[in-house]
């Protein structure tokens, strides 16, 4: 951990389920913004199972539309691609091969690799997840889907560069903006928080990702979608995610963080929250252009005692929300089920 308290000292400065996405921003904060959408009747048994997180969901997107990352209707999308901060494509990291441990360090559970391909075939879509044991080692990828925009999981890392920001001490209205973000994932809150850092807020916010050993993302500077934030579509693989995670406890101030990510509201508690084990998460989810879901979570595990960092991710076959988050619950569940906690220590750090 030698290179993370130095780089952390250089350093200026993961959701209120709704079945829309994760950080529209709302200039007027008027209380016209486009509600969510419906989900469309039940057509399978897990969206059946889904139902209640849905239902829930819809309430919280109607208490919080403003600050909502919820589609414009009038905005048109035509592709699928995340651009950079160039304007230009960015492509997501090439998936390799199903199931594969591609890093050393995962401390997994004999049996895990055809237990997972099992799993993302009864899910069906894509899925992935990625494990940290260590802030200083490389992260565990497994599964089809490797990375995408980071839709509200971002919000720790804005959340973080405005405590660096303040030294650990922000003013309360500062305190409320980061609490409402990570317990709430209120979009506003968010906003206000980025529009905190200045006109250097990605710069910021990526280099408080250099910090936790993230040097690979680039945090989106540019509203590349008309009806969602910029810093949502930022391009976040899971393995960076899982490192960035396990890297929190150690930073300035990180564990001011989790703490919040501990007290994720109840309507949120799916996936890592619901794994059956103590957890501190940050969710986000969203539409890409043709309306289909991504969800994504990013946390710390505790399993006997012992601290692991997890990333999952989830893109089901019906592209639907309430979908996703019953496979982010069974991705979760199946993580503590298959990690050794032999291969754990109590800290990340």
């Amino acid at each position: 951990m030698r290179v993370l308290r130095g780089r952390g000292l250089a350093v200026a400065a993961v959701l209120v389920v709704t079945l829309a996405a994760c950080g529209r921003s709302d200039p007027e904060g008027a209380d016209t913004g486009a509600a969510a959408a419906s989900p469309p009747p039940a057509e399978n048994p897990m969206q059946q199972a889904a139902e209640a997180n849905a239902d829930g969901a819809g309430a919280n997107a109607a208490a919080n539309t403003p600050g909502l990352d919820t589609p414009n209707p009038d905005a048109q999308a035509t592709d699928r691609t995340t651009l950079g901060p160039d304007g230009r494509p960015q492509r997501a990291q090439e998936p390799a091969a199903r199931g594969v441990l591609r890093a050393p360090g995962a401390s997994l559970r004999p049996g895990w690799r055809a237990s997972f391909r099992r799993l993302e075939q009864q899910l069906g879509g894509r899925s992935g997840i990625a494990i940290a044991t260590s802030a200083d080692r490389p992260a565990t990828a497994i599964g089809s889907l490797r990375s995408g925009p980071a839709w509200s999981t971002i919000k720790v890392a804005i959340a973080m560069a405005v405590e660096q920001d303040a030294g650990g001490r922000p003013d309360p209205v500062t305190e409320d903006l980061i609490a409402r973000a990570l317990t709430a994932s209120d979009n506003a809150a968010a906003e206000r928080l980025w529009d905190r850092l200045g006109d250097r807020a990605a710069h910021r916010t990526q280099a408080l990702l250099a910090a936790a050993g993230d040097t690979a993302t680039t945090v989106q500077s540019e509203r590349v979608r008309a009806e969602f934030s910029p810093y949502g579509q930022t391009d976040w693989s899971t393995r960076a995610q899982a490192r960035f995670v396990a890297a929190l406890p150690c930073l300035p101030h990180g564990r001011r963080v989790l703490d919040l990510m501990g007290r994720v509201q109840a309507d949120q508690r799916w996936g890592l929250g619901s794994a059956g084990v103590p957890a501190r998460f940050k969710g986000g989810w969203g539409p890409d252009p043709s309306g289909r879901y991504l969800v994504r979570q990013m946390g710390l595990l505790t399993i006997d005692g012992k601290a692991v960092a997890v990333a999952i991710a989830t893109e089901p076959a019906d592209g639907q929300f309430a979908t996703a988050t019953v496979a982010a619950t069974r991705l979760a569940e199946w993580v503590a089920r298959h990690v050794d906690p032999a291969g754990l220590s109590k800290s990340t750090c």
